[in-house]
C-alpha cells in the first residue's frame, strides 16, 4: 500500500512538473485547467493520504565530528540502533513523535526520527515551550552554518508511513 501511494504521488508530482513546463508555452487554457487540478490533486492526496500532523517545533543541531559531541554521536549510533546519517537522521522526543516517523523539516526536506537526546526530551532545548527536533549533521560547521542561517521555529509535517 505504501508503494503505491508514493507512485501516484510521484506520478502526479512529474505530470505537474510537465504540465507545468508547458503550460509556459501553450496557450490552450485547457492546458491550466488542467495543470490547476493535477495541483489540487496532487495538494489533497498529500494532505489525505500521508500527513498525519503539523508540529510547530524548535529546531537544534548536533553533529559528529567537531567537538562538543557525546560519544554515541561521534560514532554515529542513534537510541535506536540506526546509524546516524546526515540528510537523514533527526532526534525527537518519541512521546510526541514516535521513532522511525518521516518528517518534512522546511528548508531540509525528509528526514526520519531516529535518535532523541536530553535536549530533546521534555522540551529542554525550548524552555519548556515547544517540542524540539534535533537535526544530526556530520560536522559541526555544516551544523552551525545550517543554525545561523534557518529559522528556528518551525512547522514540520509528520508522516504517516
Amino acid at each position: 500500500m505504501k508503494k503505491i501511494a508514493y507512485l501516484i504521488l510521484i506520478a502526479g508530482i512529474l505530470y505537474n512538473i510537465i504540465l507545468q513546463n508547458k503550460e509556459k508555452t501553450s496557450t490552450n487554457p485547457v492546458d491550466k485547467f488542467v495543470c490547476f487540478t493535477m495541483d489540487k490533486m496532487t495538494d489533497n492526496f498529500v494532505k489525505k493520504l500521508i500527513v498525519e500532523r503539523t508540529v510547530k517545533v524548535r529546531l537544534t543541531t548536533y553533529w559528529a565530528k567537531g567537538g562538543e559531541t557525546d560519544k554515541d554521536s561521534a560514532k554515529k549510533r542513534s537510541y535506536t540502533g540506526a546509524t546516524l546519517k546526515e540528510g537523514v537522521s533527526v532526534a525527537v522526543d518519541p512521546r510526541l513523535i514516535p521513532f522511525f516517523k518521516r518528517l518534512y523539516i522546511p528548508n531540509l526536506g525528509l528526514r526520519v526520527a531516529h535518535d532523541t537526546g536530553t535536549a530533546v526530551k521534555g522540551k529542554k532545548a525550548s524552555k519548556g515551550k515547544l517540542p524540539v527536533i534535533d537535526v544530526f549533521f556530520e560536522k559541526k560547521s555544516d551544523a552551525m552554518l545550517f543554525a545561523y542561517n534557518n529559522p528556528k521555529i518551525v512547522t514540520v509535517s509528520v508522516y504517516k508511513y
